[in-house]
């Protein structure tokens, strides 16, 4: 095997899309490259494993085999995530949960958004990259100002989203956030939510100071953190019919992977926000990538 056809084969494996409902979610292949060298891939939909539970069940594995190889013993760890599950089962949609979202959103009114031809088949994305230097910049006045780089774009996202609207409601969007519970940060399985986060139109007047803006984007996960457990489709559901909906992501990634002794590039793909504006922040390296993605005709 030489090193492109190695790359070949790994990327057809992990990067290929899955019939969701109809194949298996999480793949495992070995292949024998020589007489003392084994391939092994990991292929998973995002759905089952986040970038710590994919990490933690590779070390396991890896682990697992060192262990049996030497000895013939293996101890499994502890499974943390069917306790979250349970959780989840019990909390996601409770009537609590329900009343409080049915409140804090009812404010939110269609926007008069004006839009062209939109072709929902076909995604447009625009990408800009903030140079190392500016990114480290932008770290130190987030330090400054006490708040992190992904609240600070989600506040200037809701902005950007109010200054193209003409509607006289709030401004909302889905937000991924990472919901590991404490003692779960070794847990197999994906911790994923997506939650409203609204920006009322008192707070975006032009006499609105950007350090009050901060404060309410700060506080918002904490104001809701006891409802977090509301599923997608209720969350459709409380939205006006033909509202656009917008995506905020904001995600780590690492540049490469070490792979036969050498440094191996990553695909850093975003999720896919079909028939929804997406705004998907990337840390990769040292640089910021920012993508806009979004359906062609959408003006």
């Amino acid at each position: 095997w030489d090193p492109a056809s190695l790359q070949e084969l790994i990327e057809s494996k992990i990067y290929r899309p899955y019939a969701v409902g109809r194949e298996r979610l999480v793949n495992h292949y070995l292949y024998k490259l020589d007489e003392r060298r084994w391939l092994t891939i990991l292929a998973t939909h995002h759905a089952l494993l986040d970038g710590i539970g994919y990490a933690e069940h590779l070390l396991t594995v890896c682990r697992n085999y060192e262990q049996a190889a030497e000895d013939g013993v293996v101890e499994l760890p502890p499974e943390l995530f069917p306790e979250y599950v349970d959780y989840d089962r019990l909390h996601t949609d409770s009537w609590e949960t329900l009343s409080h979202w049915k409140t804090v959103m009812a404010g939110v009114e269609p926007l008069e958004w004006q839009t062209a031809d939109i072709d929902r088949a076909c995604r447009e994305q625009q990408h800009v990259i903030l140079p190392a230097a500016k990114w480290e910049e932008l770290k130190r006045y987030c330090r400054s100002v006490g708040m992190t780089p992904a609240l600070y774009w989600k506040s200037l996202y809701g902005l950007l989203i109010s200054s193209v609207s003409c509607g006289a409601g709030e401004v909302v969007m889905n937000e991924f956030l990472a919901g590991r519970p404490k003692g779960h940060q070794s847990g197999v399985g994906c911790y994923y939510q997506v939650l409203p986060f609204i920006l009322p139109r008192d707070l975006l007047k032009p006499e609105t100071t950007f350090s009050e803006l901060f404060q309410y984007v700060k506080q918002w996960q904490r104001n809701h953190r006891d409802h977090a457990s509301l599923s997608i489709l209720q969350q459709q559901r409380m939205l006006p019919k033909g509202r656009i909906g917008f995506m905020f992501n904001f995600i780590h990634f690492f540049p490469t992977l070490e792979f036969e002794g050498k440094d191996a590039p990553i695909r850093q793909l975003i999720p896919n926000a079909e028939g929804q504006v997406q705004l998907a922040i990337k840390v990769i390296g040292d640089d910021l990538h920012l993508y806009l993605d979004y359906d062609r005709g959408l003006v």
